[in-house]
């Protein structure tokens, strides 16, 4: 794998590279949107195709309970991200399974996906925000603009972080206790989160809401250093920064810093 990776292109090909992708840069971003759902999903397979038969190499066979269960995690991925699977699909999953109760709870766990995606349709509690065109420090002021006079809590994140979701779940009580305090809960995410999955997620996660373009996430990550996510920050109820970086800390101390700027 090293040998085959220190390949390098000659430099006659990597200027051919270089030429190639400036002359036609716009038609390349054009094609990437109109198609990346298609590549994405047949990069999928080809991962798929490439894990399972290592895995098989691994075992020695091409079936056995522990394969099922490793199979059973990965197809179970999706539904984590709201991503249903058709009748079609869901019949061709199955028959990678031979363990017939893991069939049916795949099916079963379909099931409740779809219901809980409609059932989140009438969900509220939850505010989507739009951003106008805006550049520079002029696109942070206009999304924080209808919170003056609050203090906002930043929770950067993305639909397909662990971590990120599980410190959105931990403060649901924070923000129930503090329902009625002058504070704002604001998730921004980037393209990385699909739209289906974000707008699904997001109907159980009680606060503000943006889903930046790239340019725009690359914006705010320069601007406040964010190397990693979650990455949290703090507004008093000027506008103005005064925790760039939060650090991460339990409900009790996150509330008393909370207080603190409330009562500035």
């Amino acid at each position: 794998m090293v040998k085959a990776l220190s390949i390098l292109d000659t430099p006659e090909e990597v200027e051919a590279q270089r030429v190639f992708r400036e002359d036609f840069s716009n038609s390349i971003k054009s094609f990437n949107q109109k198609y990346q759902a298609h590549y994405s999903a047949i990069y999928k397979e080809r991962r798929n195709v490439n894990r399972e038969q290592k895995i098989n190499e691994f075992f020695g066979k091409d079936s056995s309970f522990l394969q099922d269960v490793i199979k059973m995690q990965l197809l179970s991925q999706q539904l984590e991200d709201f991503i249903v699977y058709s009748d079609k699909e869901l019949a061709l999953a199955k028959e990678t399974i031979s363990t017939t109760f893991m069939q049916d709870y795949l099916v079963e766990i379909n099931k409740q996906t779809k219901a809980k995606i409609e059932g989140n349709k009438s969900k509220d509690g939850y505010n989507v925000h739009e951003i106008e065109k805006s550049e520079g420090d002029e696109l942070f002021d206009a999304m924080l603009e209808k919170f003056k006079g609050k203090v906002v809590y930043i929770d950067f994140w993305a639909t397909w972080c662990g971590p990120c979701k599980s410190g959105i779940k931990k403060i649901v009580p924070l923000k129930e206790e503090m329902a009625n305090e002058d504070v704002v809960f604001l998730y921004v995410t980037n393209q990385t989160s699909p739209e289906g999955t974000w707008k699904n997620a997001i109907a159980n996660i009680k606060g503000e809401h943006y889903r930046v373009s790239t340019d725009e996430w690359n914006y705010l990550a320069q601007k406040f250093n964010i190397s990693g996510i979650p990455h949290y920050t703090l507004v008093d109820r000027k506008g103005n920064v005064v925790k760039p970086k939060l650090r991460h800390m339990d409900n009790n101390s996150l509330k008393k810093e909370l207080m603190e700027e409330i009562n500035k």
